[in-house]
C-alpha cells in the first residue's frame, strides 16, 4: 500500500508538472483518439476556439471548428498517421470570419508500440505573418524605387530589370531550379543595376565608343552595387549572384575574371539573360536587335556562357516564337 501511495504521489506530481507547462504555453495542444475525438485540450486551445476545456472532450473537429476547417485538419492527420509526422508552417484558416495563419504540427501518439491517437500543436502566427508581409511589401517598394532611380539616369535601361527578371525566371524554371533560386533571381534582376547610380550619366548615355577609363567606370557599377547591398540580409545569395553575373566562363568577364566552375549556376543564368535582354533593347550606341539576331550573337560567343543555359534560351525562343517572347518580356514592364 505504501508503494502504491508513493507511486500515486509521483504520478500526480508529474501530472501537475505537465499541466503547469501545457496550461501556460502560447501553443494550442490537443490529443485525439483514432476516431478523431478529443481526449485532451489545453487552455490556449479552448480560448482560441472559444470552447469549454472539459465540454469539448469527446467531440470531433466538425463540432469544434466547423466542417471546412475539420477537412483541412483531418487531411493533415491522415498524413501524420501515414508518415509519422505532419507540419504546415502557413496553414490558412478562416476562424469566425477572420483570416488566420497557423503553424500546425501533428504527431501520432504511440503507447506500447500501438498508435492510439494524434497529438496536435498549433500556434497562431497571424500577426507575425502580417508583419512579414508588410516588410516584404516595403522591401519590394524600396527595390522598385532603386530601379526607377537607375532608369532615370539612363533612359535606355527603362524596363531592363523587369525583362531580365522574367527571362531569368523562364530559364531557371526550364532548368528546374529551386524555389529559392527563383526568388534569388527576382531580387538579383531588380538590383543588379543599382550601382549605376554612381556612374556618370554622360558615360551611361554616350553614343560613341567608350574609352578605357569610361569602360572602367561602367564596370565599376558591380562593386558599387555590392557595397550598397552587402549590409542587407536577403537570406539568399543575391549579392553573390550580382557579383558574378558579369563574369564569363572563359575568364573574359568582370570584375574578377572568374572562370568556369568558379562562377555559380545562378550567375550563369543571369549572365545569359542580361546579355540577351540588353541586345533586344535599343542602346545609345545602337538599335535594338531582333530575337533571332540576339540569339546568334550569344551563340557565337558560346565559350563565354553555360551551354545548358544557352540551350534553355533557345528552347524558350522556340516555344514562344520571337514575337510572343517579346510580348511576354515586355508585359511586365511598368
Amino acid at each position: 500500500a505504501e508503494q502504491y501511495r508513493s507511486l500515486a504521489k509521483r504520478i500526480n506530481s508529474q501530472r501537475r508538472l505537465l499541466e503547469s507547462i501545457t496550461n501556460t504555453v502560447d501553443e494550442q495542444i490537443s490529443l485525439k483518439d483514432r476516431e478523431g475525438k478529443y481526449l485532451y485540450v489545453n487552455p490556449t486551445f479552448a480560448q482560441f476556439w472559444q470552447v469549454d476545456q472539459l465540454t469539448v472532450l469527446g467531440q470531433r473537429d466538425e463540432e469544434v471548428c466547423g466542417s471546412k476547417i475539420a477537412q483541412q485538419l483531418n487531411a493533415g492527420e491522415a498524413l501524420a498517421y501515414a508518415n509519422g509526422t505532419w507540419f504546415d508552417d502557413q496553414a490558412q484558416l478562416t476562424v469566425r470570419g477572420q483570416a488566420k495563419t497557423l503553424q500546425i504540427a501533428k504527431v501520432p501518439q504511440v503507447v506500447d508500440g500501438d498508435v492510439n491517437g494524434v497529438v496536435t500543436v498549433m500556434r497562431d502566427v497571424t500577426e507575425l505573418h502580417e508583419q512579414r508581409r508588410r516588410l516584404e511589401h516595403l522591401m519590394h517598394a524600396t527595390i522598385s524605387a532603386l530601379v526607377r532611380t537607375v532608369e532615370l539616369r539612363d533612359p535606355y535601361l527603362v524596363g531592363h530589370a523587369q525583362r531580365l527578371e522574367q527571362l531569368g525566371l523562364m530559364l531557371a524554371s526550364r532548368l528546374q531550379m529551386s524555389a529559392e533560386a527563383l526568388q534569388t533571381i527576382r531580387f538579383t534582376a531588380r538590383l543588379a543595376g543599382v550601382g549605376k547610380v554612381f556612374v556618370p550619366r554622360a558615360t551611361l548615355t554616350k553614343k560613341g565608343k567608350l574609352t578605357k577609363a569610361e569602360l572602367a567606370e561602367i564596370r565599376g557599377h558591380v562593386q558599387h552595387a555590392i557595397e550598397i547591398l552587402q549590409p542587407i540580409d536577403f537570406g539568399l545569395p543575391v549579392v553573390a549572384t550580382i557579383s558574378q553575373m558579369y563574369e564569363r566562363l572563359d575568364g573574359s568577364g568582370y570584375p574578377n575574371g572568374l572562370k568556369a566552375k568558379a562562377i555559380q549556376p545562378l550567375a550563369r543564368v543571369m549572365a545569359v539573360a542580361d546579355v540577351f535582354c540588353a541586345l533586344i533593347a535599343p542602346r545609345a550606341y545602337r538599335e535594338a536587335m531582333t530575337v533571332k539576331a540576339a540569339l546568334a550573337v550569344i551563340q557565337k560567343e558560346a565559350k563565354q556562357f553555360d551551354a545548358d543555359v544557352l540551350t534553355a534560351l533557345a528552347a524558350c525562343i522556340a516555344e514562344h516564337g520571337e514575337g510572343q517572347l517579346l510580348n511576354v518580356l515586355n508585359d511586365h514592364v511598368a
